[in-house]
């Protein structure tokens, strides 16, 4: 990712983490506007986690329970909820506002082997080769404007993932052209340029900074290197039709 474009995503989920910080990270329709229950947006993680769990296993009898990365962890919705099934977890984001009310969150709660890391560097250069057990990232690599960071981060994950372990990851495989367009995201980003206050944009005018980006499958299998892909759950979205998949992967 160039400069200018992490410059920019950090910018975005800056702002994203202080208008509707739950829609951003999970953007039901009727949740928009501050429509999230805390209780509620939560518990989505626990659900979510022991499903993606329940078919990891179905896909691997070796999975390890010790340490777990929640990648684009926004305010922990599901970093809590592998807390519950892993003895440690790092939650990484790009948006130190995310990360805060993430982290107060866990204090207030008293979430003791979790802790959270700002990374807004075109690497996960911070974590060592082989470091954790399972890598979870849902509904955050489509919103890399970037491609090729994109397939940079999977091929990160895959080395930072201990042999044995499991890689879980969510990318749309194909956008229609109105999602490519993002005409609300370059009016917002145009306006926040002129210095228009980005509550008005959002609150008054329905406009928002979220990108959407998209791999081919064969894009991603070259990210993946020599990791070994155990399953692909593909899904058909209606009725914006946008195809995504989610990748059980593991190394040898």
């Amino acid at each position: 990712m160039n400069l200018k474009n992490e410059k920019l995503v950090q910018s975005d989920w800056e702002d994203l983490g202080t208008l509707d910080p739950m829609w951003a990270v999970l953007s039901e329709p009727q949740k928009r506007y501050g429509q999230w229950n805390e209780k509620d947006f939560y518990a989505t993680g626990n659900t979510f986690v022991q499903a993606v769990l329940t078919e990891a296993e179905a896909c691997t009898t070796s999975l390890e329970r010790g340490s777990a990365l929640d990648f684009g962890c926004g305010l922990g919705r599901l970093t809590f909820a592998l807390s519950e099934k892993f003895s440690n977890v790092t939650g990484v984001d790009v948006s130190t506002t995310m990360l805060e009310k993430a982290d107060a969150y866990r204090q207030t709660n008293g979430i003791k082997n979790c802790k959270f890391v700002h990374n807004n560097e075109p690497s996960l250069s911070s974590f060592e080769n082989n470091s954790f057990d399972f890598i979870c990232t849902y509904i955050v690599l489509q919103h890399i404007p970037d491609k090729k960071q994109i397939e940079i981060y999977i091929n990160e994950f895959v080395r930072i993932l201990k042999p044995g372990g499991l890689l879980f990851f969510q990318i749309p495989t194909f956008l229609p052209m109105q999602n490519r367009l993002q005409l609300r995201r370059r009016v917002y980003d145009l306006f926040r340029k002129l210095g228009v206050p980005m509550k008005f944009l959002y609150t008054s005018l329905g406009l928002h900074p979220i990108h959407y980006n998209f791999l081919l499958p064969a894009q991603i299998q070259v990210a993946l290197g020599g990791a070994k892909v155990l399953k692909v759950d593909k899904l058909v979205c209606t009725p914006s039709k946008v195809i995504s998949s989610n990748y059980f992967v593991t190394k040898e």
